[in-house]
């Protein structure tokens, strides 16, 4: 047993056998919750396969209430969707690299190829990290003890969205929440593509489970804010405070992917992320949970 564990809600078009390519000895074990229609589905790289039908949410509820006490015995787990390419040695060095950090809750970034939904979650150059008020469902990676405070959360809604801002209040006691620059994966469908979450059939949308959950909680309308960074450079620390922090800010445009200096729109979000007294300007255009969907550009 290793000790850390992914849990992978998949298909049959899964790209997680193209991480073990490179023949590199993980240090984490790998169990598939599969939603396909392959009765005979089989995985030479799996520890184990959970099956059931339903959104990926629903098929990570069930399988949290039917494996808590195994979840409990790993350090870190991490669920990613199964459009996310990368390789082993990466995530053995992630898994290694936020333990090490102490994060309760994390990710790593987008690189320059993937198609995003929100412009923070691709990766700034300038960084080893950047703590969050937000980490994406796309692919949360929590502690143990993380996880377990939240686990309740899977059965609130069908689709996860709005669980990208409770998370990191929630496990604030836990450690560090944030985006891990210092390793990124290529995510290689556009957002939504696979139904944002919800499965087939759905009768909601997951902009309504947005709205109706962060409304529940009275955090409609947060703004994703960037509270400190860590330099790629030196390894020094700058924290934005209540005005913000002309050197974070300094790091957040040298370091940014181009798409985020292209328009004066992709510009206001990065200023509002980083100058924390920019976030009561009315957005006018897309809302800040939920950017559309576009594909990053070299």
């Amino acid at each position: 047993m290793n000790k850390y564990l992914v849990v992978l809600r998949c298909g049959d078009s899964s790209l997680h056998p193209q991480w073990f390519s490179g023949g590199q000895a993980p240090n984490f074990d790998l169990i598939l919750s599969y939603y396909g229609k392959n009765e005979d589905y089989a995985d030479i790289f799996a520890k184990a396969i959970h099956r059931f039908k339903g959104s990926k949410w629903e098929g990570l509820n069930d399988f949290m209430l039917k494996n808590a006490e195994l979840i409990l015995q790993y350090r870190y787990i991490w669920l990613p969707d199964d459009d996310i390419l990368t390789d082993v040695q990466t995530l053995n060095d992630f898994f290694e690299y936020v333990e090490r950090e102490n994060f309760a809750l994390a990710q790593p970034s987008l690189d320059e190829r993937s198609y995003f939904g929100h412009q923070t979650t691709l990766q700034n150059r300038d960084f080893e990290f950047r703590e969050t008020n937000f980490v994406e469902l796309m692919m949360p990676c929590l502690s143990s003890n993380a996880l377990h405070a939240i686990k309740h959360s899977f059965g609130m809604n069908k689709s996860g969205w709005g669980l990208d801002f409770l998370w990191p209040k929630w496990v604030a006691s836990f450690g560090k929440v944030g985006i891990i620059d210092r390793f990124s994966v290529f995510h290689t469908r556009p957002v939504g593509s696979a139904g944002s979450g919800m499965g087939d059939n759905s009768g909601t949308s997951p902009s309504f489970e947005l709205n109706q959950t962060l409304a529940q909680y009275g955090m409609l309308g947060t703004p994703i804010k960037v509270i400190r960074g860590k330099t790629s450079d030196v390894g020094k620390s700058y924290a934005s405070g209540r005005l913000g922090n002309p050197m974070l800010f300094v790091h957040a445009v040298k370091g940014s992917n181009p798409v985020r200096r292209k328009d004066i729109v992709s510009f206001m979000r990065l200023l509002k992320e980083y100058l924390p007294w920019l976030h009561h300007i009315k957005r006018t255009t897309w809302p800040m949970h939920r950017a559309p969907e576009r594909r990053s550009s070299r």
